[in-house]
């Protein structure tokens, strides 16, 4: 309608449907987008409760724990040559080898020496994801 003229009753009603449709759908979708919100909220809690159980549980095993949780496996791969276990003696420096017999002794016989292995767990978490990152930034620079 151009400025300065008076609108007809007609123009009026057809305006104020617009107006009302307008307004209905965008009713609706502040509805969906709150909906979504509490959703997402919902979700947020139960994820922070669940957080907040697996963290008492890993306090508790923590506690209780002697030793490592799992297999203790070497971060160092056995193809280089020269390689020996990281958690076992360096060769030649006599740790871990029976006592010299003395004079008049019959050797003893060899045995594996028992050791406690422990591995702080956050060391051991941290070189596994140094792995995996090293792996993915591999895999960057592969074309899809």
């Amino acid at each position: 309608m151009p400025r300065g003229t008076v609108p007809t009753v007609g123009q009026l009603e057809t305006r104020i449907d617009e107006a009302v449709v307008i307004a209905r759908a965008s009713e609706e979708g502040v509805r969906e987008v709150g909906e979504i919100a509490l959703d997402a909220a919902r979700q947020a809690r139960r994820a922070a409760e669940m957080a907040e159980e697996s963290a008492r549980a890993a306090q508790e095993a923590a506690r209780g724990s002697s030793g490592p949780a799992g297999p203790v496996t070497d971060l160092v791969p056995p193809s280089l040559s020269g390689w020996s276990p990281k958690s076992a003696p360096p060769p030649g420096s006599g740790a871990g080898e029976a006592p010299a017999p003395e004079d008049g002794e019959a050797p003893q016989e060899e045995k594996q020496p028992t050791r406690e292995v422990v591995i702080d767990p956050l060391q051991r978490f941290n070189a596994r994801a140094d792995a995996v990152a090293a792996r993915l930034r591999k895999l960057e620079g592969v074309p899809a």
